[in-house]
């Protein structure tokens, strides 16, 4: 298995009281990255309808930034004050992007995201 060691992360995926709103890319809107302090590489946001009978209406925003000499995932939904974060050490930051993608495109529920990295980390580094 490739060294890409899962480690604590600290950070916040809300600076202050703004929630971090719209999905963006580096360099694509530089008004959500002002907004989110540019501390982030990327930020995507899922909305999900409400369903009667199946699901309720949520958000999940997944996030992306360098901390130090690692990359920082982080997922939350809008209804739930716990944040699940965790950063990998010797991981591509391009590579990094397309998990990030990938967690967003397939709705990647916040308290797995810790999971998928290890799964993915494992055969793709």
């Amino acid at each position: 298995m490739p060294d890409c060691p899962i480690v604590p992360c600290k950070g916040a995926l809300y600076r202050g009281s703004a929630p971090v709103n719209q999905v963006s890319y580096v360099g694509e809107d530089e008004e959500v990255m002002e907004q989110a302090g540019q501390e982030y590489l990327a930020v995507y946001r899922r909305d999900f309808s409400e369903l009667e009978g199946l699901q309720k209406a949520e958000q999940v925003t997944y996030a992306l930034q360098r901390v130090k000499n690692a990359l920082c995932f982080h997922a939350k939904r809008r209804t739930s004050a716990q944040e699940f974060s965790c950063s990998l050490q010797g991981l591509d930051e391009a590579f990094a992007g397309r998990l990030l993608c990938y967690m967003y495109e397939n709705a990647v529920a916040p308290e797995q995201v810790p999971d998928v990295l290890r799964d993915l980390c494992g055969t793709a580094v």
